[in-house]
């Protein structure tokens, strides 16, 4: 079986790990240089105006949303005790304090993921877990997922069983299936096989039309040649600095 990306993505340090556990065991604050990719998962344990402070692996660090645009209360996004991934560069603050300063990050119970510097996307590890959570990379070769996500295999072979990964604008939404156009294809996306509903209203805010969205999923042939997508995980794309 092939595993082939339909779209280039970089990627994270959470490869292959659950969201939630994707720094079960971290790397210590001391470790980083200032200006090095971090990408940590943990829990909002507090917010002060347009910052917030982690909790990773029993340590903590100060989160910066400098050039961010989601105002002087980030209350509005996130409160204490969401779960969340955060990309983004190491910076050395007071008194030998580490910061992170944010590209984007990923909420985990409402799969949003917002970002300002969409690169090392933070999601990576969590639609892992998403994939591994419904059995759908079970004798998976780790190196084909790696190449796939880091988009090393590039001929967008869309053949049965093959797994892809895409990223576009949805066009139309019905009943359990959506399409997306990417890249100028356009795709039907099935979220029958999911764990939840991304379309219905009751898991959180629905995938609409003019979203932008990641999808990963099964290819699946279905009558008269029409082919598919089945979605293993969906999140969707938020530019933070079109936010109000």
């Amino acid at each position: 079986m092939k595993y082939n990306s339909m779209k280039t993505l970089m990627t994270a340090a959470v490869l292959g790990l659950g969201a939630t556990q994707a720094l079960a065991d971290p790397k210590p604050l001391s470790s980083y240089q200032e200006g090095d990719t971090a990408v940590l998962t943990g829990t909002v344990i507090g917010i002060d105006g347009d910052d917030f402070t982690l909790d990773f692996g029993g340590d903590t660090i100060e989160v910066e949303l400098e050039g961010w645009t989601w105002g002087a209360d980030v209350s509005q996004y996130l409160k204490a005790g969401d779960e969340v991934v955060v990309s983004g560069t190491v910076e050395d603050g007071w008194f030998d304090n580490r910061e992170i300063e944010a590209n984007n990050i990923y909420l985990t119970a409402t799969r949003d993921y917002y970002y300002v510097v969409d690169t090392s996307p933070a999601y990576v590890g969590a639609v892992e877990a998403d994939v591994n959570r419904q059995g759908s990379t079970q004798g998976q070769d780790q190196q084909q997922v790696q190449n796939q996500q880091q988009g090393q295999n590039q001929n967008q072979d869309l053949t049965e069983g093959t797994y892809i990964s895409t990223r576009g604008e949805v066009t139309k939404v019905s009943g359990r299936e959506f399409t997306v156009e990417s890249d100028g294809k356009t795709l039907t996306i099935d979220t029958a096989e999911m764990m939840y509903n991304p379309l219905d209203k009751a898991y959180g805010e629905p995938i609409e039309q003019g979203d932008r969205v990641y999808v990963y999923g099964e290819v699946d042939d279905e009558f008269f040649s029409k082919k598919e997508i089945s979605a293993n995980s969906v999140v969707k794309l938020r530019d933070a600095s079109e936010q109000s």
